[in-house]
Order: structure tokens, then sequence, then C-alpha cells
């Protein structure tokens, strides 16, 4: 059978005042060709990668009729009939600094008075027992919350399934490299919103959310149970926590809290947030 790769449609899209089409969609027949991916290659280098002033921006599988496979080449301006390409390209960013709370049960100093005070170690609102019925009620204390978004123009062509599954596999993820001005680890991916009519035509403002929390070195939390102060170094979104334990000293007489161990725990993935395209 004779290999045919040829356009049989083509559509075009204008709106506004301008005398060029912001977007056009041609549509490929391929025959004869078994495999899908060596099909949409063949279209990719049979299709000019300019049209009327558009660049391409898509090359999918429209539908499979046989031995007949025809796909659908998608061109669009990045921006809308009355903005220039540029404008397009430029983002709009949003800084929300406010306030939250964590319950923090460890000081990073304490002094104690009276004659028989047991040493809290560093524990905050300790009830002085061991064992089961040791508790340590901790405070809360205010802390920053920085949340920041960026809004980027795109195209319903460029918003796919395989754009939206991408960016669905980065939520949840930290930075891992310099990023926007942040050091690696300091930004947390909180997903994206968009919306607007389902046209071709439409210019979509897509927003992408983050919260913020700043690394952090040669951080003290305590002593342990040796007297050596401990310092830590941690990335914004990693987690520190402790173990404690009451101990008795001067002959069993008066009982202290001891720091057994200081840990900073990864929680969140890592992920190169240039993939997001801002």
């Amino acid at each position: 059978m004779a290999v045919i790769c040829e356009q049989v449609y083509k559509e075009l899209s204008m709106s506004g005042s301008g005398s060029k089409p912001d977007s056009i969609e041609q549509t490929y027949l391929v025959v004869g060709v078994p495999d899908e991916m060596e099909a949409r290659r063949m279209v990719m280098e049979k299709s000019p990668s300019t049209l009327e002033g558009c660049p391409r921006t898509n090359v999918e599988l429209d539908k499979h009729e046989g031995l007949a496979l025809y796909f659908r080449v998608c061109y669009a301006m990045d921006s809308g009939s009355t903005s220039t390409s540029s404008d397009a390209e430029e983002e709009t960013v949003s800084f929300d600094l406010t306030q939250s709370s964590i319950t923090q049960k460890q000081a990073f100093q304490q002094k104690k008075y009276g004659a028989e005070a047991p040493d809290a170690g560093l524990a905050i609102g300790w009830n002085g027992k061991s064992g089961d019925g040791c508790e340590v009620a901790g405070v809360e204390i205010p802390v920053s919350s920085i949340k920041k978004s960026y809004t980027r123009i795109m195209t319903l062509s460029k918003l796919t399934v395989a754009w939206e599954r991408k960016i669905a596999g980065l939520f949840g993820s930290v930075n891992s490299t310099a990023w926007k001005g942040y050091q690696p680890g300091e930004v947390l991916f909180l997903g994206c919103t968009y919306s607007g009519v389902n046209s071709r035509k439409t210019q979509f403002n897509v927003t992408f959310n983050f919260a913020v929390s700043f690394n952090e070195k040669d951080v003290t939390v305590g002593r342990d149970v040796s007297g050596k102060e401990i310092k830590v170094d941690k990335t914004g979104w990693e987690y520190i926590w402790s173990i404690t334990r009451p101990a008795f000293e001067g002959n069993g007489e008066y009982q202290v809290m001891k720091i057994m161990g200081v840990y900073v725990s990864t929680v969140y993935r890592v992920a190169d947030f240039k993939i997001l395209g801002l």
C-alpha cells in the first residue's frame, strides 16, 4: 500500500480587528503507516512550524478509521487579537503574607526558678511526670505564612490532558533548584486553576499557587543527654521533631527532661519547577 501524508482540511479563527488569524487548525490524513508515532512524525515533518504568523502548538491524533489516521495540527498566537505576543508571555504575580500558628513544645532557651524546680530541658509545659504520665503541653505561637501566585496566559491547545497529568504529578512537590529568587527547598507547589469558554479562541489565565517557607541553618534546638548543644540545618519544608525522656539525677532525688535525639525529616517530593513553564 502506498504511503500517503497530506492535508485534507483547514480552519481559520479570527477575532478582534486584526487581519490575520489568531488560531488555525489543519487536518492531515496518513495512510499506510500502522505505527501512530511514526505517522505523527511524518505529519510533523510535512506541516510547517509556523502558519500565517501563528506558531504550531500541538499535533494530536484526531481519529483512527481502519488504516486511515487523521491528525489535528493546531496553530495559535500566544496572545489575543488585541495583544502582542510579548504581552502573552508576561506573568502576573500576587504575594500574601499572613499569620498562622503552630504548637511549639520545645524552647530555644529556658530559665528555671526555685530551689527544687526540676530541669525541664527545653520542654514547654511539662507536667513533671515520667513514663506514661509524661505530658508536654507546648504553647501556640504565631508564624508567618507566605502564599504566592503566578498567572500565565495559555491557549486551549496547550491545556491538554497530557499537560494536566504533568502538572498533577508536581502537586505537593518542593523546588529542587533555585526558582524565582528562592533557594532549593523553599517553595511548595499547591496546584493551579483556570476557567473559561471551551473554545480554541479563548485565552486562559492559568493561576499557579505556591507556599513559601525559608530554609534555616545552624538552628539551636537544645542539648543532648551529654549536655552538648544540638544545632540543625533544615530546608523550609522539612519537618523537625525530637524525642525526649524524663531522667533522674542527684542520686535519684530529682527529675529532669533530656533530649535523646532530634530528627529532620523530608516529607515532600522534590521536582524541577522549570517544567511549569513560568
